[in-house]
């Protein structure tokens, strides 16, 4: 700042001089050229240090308001210098009345001033009101961001602290170390995976939605068709029976994932003996130890999400459906029929 100013101090006097020196040397016609280009100068050098625009600093701090004002007084005074060389002072009417006369022309210079500054100021109080505008409406926008957050966040805790009373189930397992049976307690223990997975359109940049995920809803019922259509009669073959138990496992692992459930896989190894002329044995491995684990767990899945779907205002009548409509899930978990009869273990050996 202070070099600026050097700058312009110094040409201001440097151009004052040669002002100076045309007036007392009598060259009008390249007086009145300097002027021109002085004032010229004066605009190029505001435009190099970018001083023609206005900040919402104090307006005595604006270098075009002081321009505005000191370049009129000073070509007031250079043109005053040839209005009044060759007068003396004269301290009475009818000297005030010459120099009124003679000075008509500096004065009107010095005079212009005035609407100058007016407009400088007018421009000053525009560019204030613009710039007040322009935070008050960063202020509001901050506001709004705030609100957002804070609906989101609100949103989030309100359904993750709802989700967390959807209801828990038991299956039992077998424990390893003494062939006991054990039972363990499922539930959705990550609240805020379903949240995020139902409400895919809420976020900390847009605030919080309601509208639940269509995918989310699609991709549930898919995986509660295909384990259904899996539950096939137990009068098949060990490879149908085999494949349908490997889909069922896949979707259900699918659906704890989709429901924030911790899927407690235990891994059992079973010995099948196929009925054919040779006998054939095959080892296959799953995750449960018996088929009421599986009944218990599709229970369990099927009262979640009957319940989660009742929170979120859908229709749950896919998992309320009869077995004549195709949902078999119902009957199966709660009848002591077995499906998987050709996987029961002849000989069951545990992989510690």
């Amino acid at each position: 700042m202070k070099i600026k100013l050097t700058s312009i101090i110094a040409y201001t006097i440097i151009s004052i001089i040669i002002a100076l020196g045309l007036v007392y040397t009598n060259r009008p016609r390249i007086f009145v050229l300097f002027s021109i280009f002085h004032i010229l100068g004066v605009v190029v050098i505001f435009y190099y240090f970018n001083w023609l625009k206005l900040n919402e600093k104090n307006l005595l701090k604006q270098p075009l308001f002081i321009a505005s004002i000191i370049i009129p007084l000073e070509m007031f005074i250079l043109y005053g210098l040839w209005a009044w060389k060759g007068h003396s002072l004269d301290f009475t009417s009818e000297g005030f009345n010459q120099f009124l006369d003679i000075s008509k022309l500096p004065l009107l210079i010095l005079a212009s001033s005035v609407p100058l500054a007016s407009i400088v100021n007018n421009i000053h109080r525009t560019t204030q009101t613009e710039n007040q505008i322009e935070k008050t409406q960063k202020q509001i926008n901050l506001v709004i961001e705030k609100n957002k957050t804070d609906s989101y966040y609100s949103h989030l805790k309100s359904y993750a602290d709802i989700f967390k009373t959807l209801p828990a189930f038991k299956i039992s397992r077998l424990n390893k170390n003494d062939g006991s049976t054990e039972y363990i307690e499922l539930s959705v223990v990550h609240p805020y995976t379903l949240y995020k997975n139902i409400f895919k359109s809420s976020s900390i940049d847009n605030g919080y939605s309601t509208t639940v995920e269509d995918g989310f809803i699609k991709k549930t019922k898919h995986l509660y068709n295909k384990i259904n259509k899996s539950l096939t009669s137990k009068n098949t073959t060990h490879d149908i029976q085999l494949s349908n138990l490997q889909l069922i496992e896949s979707h259900i692992i699918e659906l704890c994932r989709l429901l924030g459930i911790d899927y407690k896989y235990q891994e059992h190894l079973f010995l099948i003996i196929f009925e054919n002329p040779k006998h054939n044995i095959e080892s296959i491995t799953i995750s449960y130890s018996d088929e009421k684990q599986l009944k218990q767990m599709l229970w369990g899945l099927r009262n979640i999400l009957i319940e989660l779907y009742i929170l979120i205002d859908e229709d749950p009548n896919i998992f309320l459906a009869s077995k004549n409509t195709g949902n078999v899930i119902p009957d199966y978990a709660l009848y002591f029929e077995n499906l998987f009869t050709h996987i029961l273990p002849i000989s069951n050996e545990m992989r510690m």
